[in-house]
């Protein structure tokens, strides 16, 4: 039940929440395949989403904030 919650938190962008319903999962089965790949997911998508935040203030600021391999 718990993933099923962390899904639907995952599907409406509720990333915070896909993250806590996947961690209660792991308590219960810590062999969760399923629950590490839907937590990864929640923590991927909350990058991604920092990362477009971020970048308009690295532009603002004259900064790159491309990753290490991208610069010349």
């Amino acid at each position: 039940m718990y993933l099923n919650i962390a899904a639907v938190c995952l599907a409406t962008g509720r990333t915070g929440g896909a993250v806590h319903w996947c961690e209660r999962a792991l308590v219960v089965d810590p062999d969760s395949g399923k629950a590490r790949l839907r937590l990864a997911k929640a923590h991927l998508a909350r990058h991604e989403h920092a990362v477009r935040l971020l970048l308009p203030l690295c532009a603002l600021a004259g900064i790159s904030c491309r990753p290490a391999w991208e610069r010349p």
